[in-house]
């Protein structure tokens, strides 16, 4: 079956091209965000350590935010050391992935210079104290780019953007090393931090708007050319798939659904994604794979959560959304059947904004005809779908994952 399938027609020249991972030469109809990320940024290259430039970009789900950082960093790097021989890196790390932990991000970035760097026994100050030596050591600047940052307001507040901010203020007469960009969601978290460090930041601050439909059509042509056999796909089916998308303005999305369209013509045999290979792959998509790859990177407890709300849901599909309090009930039940020690309310309300930031959940405060204040909560995937995944997961843990709030 496996050399069968091998000598099966594809629609394919190049799959990974559509991974989430790829980023592509071009960003199409992200030219401005890039040149703005270039005018705050090129003195790191044309004056290095005169000063720590900082930016902000924020946008929402499917906007482009983590490709537009990677794509400018790799090329920030390759200018300066093919211009100017200088020892520039850049660094992007997911803050939700590493928990939130500042700690956890500091010696990611320190393992890139030195690569058996010990990950135990330092704070998080003396491992930023440490970071800046090496840089010195070694001659290097870094750009940080702080992906996610929403996972590290909500874990440490605004102490490690103060820290990073103040950081070559304790280094007077030497070298600004470091360069910063955060990477969020919601901008409204923001104003957590301290005026003085909202003030150095909100300078270059670069918004990115959802795509429109013939922006959709652009990239979604551009990402065909690159993974596509020529004549795969025709401009009309490219349109279509543009068009499904166009509501959420997503081209994660967008590129997830051509992927997907890929695979149903594939598994036909046929020798071109048609429109109805479309509607086939977007009946597949029941949820997004970078909400699953959110869900993975969660703790039990906020896995119990969120299935306590999709549960809920599920139970009831005629309602739009679950209180605060009927999510509890159901989440102590489920606490119950995992044996787990139900966590307290406070520490719910710490979960309900974590999973908010991370566009799983949509909390709303309450609505007419409801008593009192209460919030509100949807999800913006199936439920049942949702349900299941975190089922699976919850059962292949095996008791891995639980931890401490």
């Amino acid at each position: 079956m496996f050399l069968e399938a091998l000598g099966a027609p594809t629609v394919f020249k190049d799959e990974s091209k559509l991974d989430f991972s790829y980023v592509p030469p071009k960003l199409p109809h992200r030219e401005e965000q890039y040149r703005q990320l270039t005018q705050v940024f090129r003195c790191m290259v044309e004056s290095p350590g005169g000063t720590g430039p900082r930016a902000i970009i924020t946008g929402g789900i499917g906007t482009g935010k983590t490709a537009l950082a990677q794509r400018f960093g790799s090329d920030l790097e390759t200018v300066a050391r093919n211009l100017r021989s200088l020892n520039l890196r850049y660094v992007h790390v997911n803050c939700h992935g590493l928990r939130g932990s500042f700690f956890l991000i500091l010696t990611e970035v320190i393992s890139r210079f030195i690569p058996n760097f010990p990950k135990r026994g330092f704070s998080s100050e003396e491992l930023l104290r440490m970071l800046m030596g090496v840089l010195d050591d070694q001659d290097a600047y870094v750009i940080l780019a702080l992906d996610e940052t929403e996972a590290l307001l909500h874990s440490d507040g605004s102490s490690f953007l103060y820290n990073l901010t103040r950081v070559h203020e304790t280094r007077a007469g030497k070298p600004q090393r470091l360069g910063l960009v955060c990477v969020l969601r919601n901008p409204e978290l923001l104003g957590r931090l301290d005026p003085a460090t909202l003030s150095t930041l909100q300078k270059n601050f670069i918004r990115l708007p959802e795509y429109k439909g013939d922006e959709l059509i652009d990239i979604l042509t551009y990402r065909a050319s690159l993974a596509l056999k020529p004549e795969a796909i025709q401009p009309e089916t490219i349109a279509f798939t543009a068009d499904i998308c166009a509501p959420k303005g997503d081209a994660r999305y967008a590129i997830e659904l051509l992927l997907r369209s890929g695979k149903c013509a594939d598994n036909e045999h046929a020798r071109s994604i048609l429109p109805e290979h479309v509607r086939k792959a977007e009946q597949s998509l029941e949820y997004p794979s970078m909400v699953y790859d959110y869900v993975k990177s969660m703790n039990f407890h906020e896995r119990l959560l969120l299935l306590a709300i999709a549960r809920r849901l599920r139970e009831q599909p005629e309602q739009a959304y679950v209180t605060i309090g009927e999510a509890e009930e159901v989440y102590k039940v489920l606490c119950e059947g995992y044996r787990e020690a139900p966590r307290g309310h406070t520490q719910l309300w710490k979960y309900v904004s974590n999973l908010a930031s991370c566009g799983l959940i949509s909390p709303s405060l309450s609505r007419q005809g409801q008593k009192g204040r209460t919030t509100n909560i949807g999800i913006p995937v199936p439920a049942t779908s949702l349900e299941r995944a975190l089922t699976d997961l919850l059962e292949a843990d095996g008791g891995e994952g639980r931890e401490n709030p």
